[in-house]
Formats: structure tokens, sequence, C-alpha cells
């Protein structure tokens, strides 16, 4: 459980290092779940939007829920693409 978490947060501090710079338009997403003070809503946002992770339904994200390997992987691929 900590490891996947320690991936996933290793993961979207890449990903927010390689898109520094980058403006996110967080008005074509919206979840319940993500709020603008959130230290990781940019990095939420940028993944919904360029389709790297997709909410876990319309309104919610669930950034505190557990990664599986198989999302994981779905993620990796997905920016492989």
């Amino acid at each position: 459980m900590k490891k996947i978490l320690s991936l996933l947060l290793v993961s979207m501090m890449l990903v927010s290092v390689l898109t520094a710079g980058m403006t996110v338009n967080a008005a074509k997403i919206t979840y319940s779940d993500v709020t603008e003070d959130m230290w990781a809503y940019d990095d939420i946002m940028y993944v919904s939007e360029n389709g790297l992770m997709n909410g876990t339904s319309e309104t919610k994200f669930e950034p505190m829920a557990s990664m599986t390997r198989a999302m994981f992987v779905t993620v990796l691929a997905r920016y492989d693409n």
C-alpha cells in the first residue's frame, strides 16, 4: 500500500516537473472531492484533462484511494502513447 502510494506521488511529481510552465484549463473537469486549495489540484487536473487518469466517476476523482498495479500500468501506457 505504501509503495503504491509512493509510486503515485512520484509519478505525479514527475508530471508536475515535466509540465512546469504549462497552464491547465480546469473549467472542463470538476470533481466534488478535489478542491483548488489541495496540494495536488493542478496535477489532478493535468492528468485528467490529458487522459492519463480518469476519475472513479463523472463527479469523483478519489485522490486518496489506492492505486492497483493495473491502474499504474494503464497510466504508464497512456503516458507512452
